[in-house]
């Protein structure tokens, strides 16, 4: 089970979703992109306040949730 503490927040700014730390950019959104093929350089361009673990991290925590492995 890996921790998503240092990167993945609930956030006051959107209500019922999780955010990469320190931004408004949801889990969701990030997803949405690399579904859609956006690779993890591209997104970093257009976002450049996030780090390539910080995806690589939303990424598997949603993996996670939608596997039924991730937090209770």
């Amino acid at each position: 089970h890996i921790s998503y503490i240092s990167c993945i927040i609930l956030a006051k700014e959107t209500p019922g979703q999780f955010c990469i730390r320190g931004t408004r950019i949801t889990v969701y959104v990030l997803v949405d992109f690399v579904d859609k093929g956006k690779s993890i350089p591209d997104i970093i361009q257009d976002y450049p306040d996030l780090e390539a673990e910080d995806i690589r991290q939303a990424l598997e925590y949603n993996q996670e949730i939608n596997t039924g492995l991730g937090p209770a």
